[in-house]
């Protein structure tokens, strides 16, 4: 996958900006996390991880600077947006008027289900793979650390 400047800038906008946290999720209830799923008339198949909050906080946390692997030009590799996913919140040439601190509203999901690509052919660019979320083992009854901002809740999902 290849990011231009713009594009860039988008996608760590997505790690910055944390408030989509919708108000209907809270401990005891049920979310899940979706990937893929692009496309208008052929859909990429979708991934996702299903489970239930067991805790939930929000923190006042420093802004970063991004990984250096993920320059201007680069091409996205699986390690290196699982270094930028892990990194989060963090900014691309920071500037003076930058914020310092940022809020971030972290979860603990006890996972109940999920679909992972397996193969490269499936998707490898993404936070979702062989049975992990970046590289935390998805374990039926186990708990993985997330930030909230990617989940939705269950309801009224199928």
């Amino acid at each position: 996958m290849y990011f231009g400047q713009k594009s860039r800038a988008v996608f760590c906008a997505l790690f910055l900006l944390n408030n989509s946290v919708q108000a209907d999720i809270g401990v005891g209830d049920c979310v899940i996390f979706r990937e893929g799923g692009e496309g208008r008339l052929l859909k990429s198949p979708t991934f996702w991880v299903k489970g239930v909050v067991s805790e939930m906080r929000r923190e006042r946390e420093p802004v970063r600077d991004c990984p250096a692997t993920l320059g201007a030009g680069s091409v996205i590799s699986r390690e290196s947006l699982w270094q930028l996913a892990r990194s989060a919140p963090c900014v691309f040439n920071r500037r003076e008027s930058d914020p310092v601190e940022v809020e971030v509203t972290r979860v603990r999901v006890v996972v109940d289900a999920w679909e992972t690509p397996w193969t490269t052919a499936h998707g490898d660019v993404g936070l979702l793979f062989r049975g992990t979320y970046i590289g935390q083992p998805l374990v039926k009854g186990g708990a993985v650390e997330m930030l909230a901002d990617g989940l939705k809740s269950c309801a009224g999902q199928p």
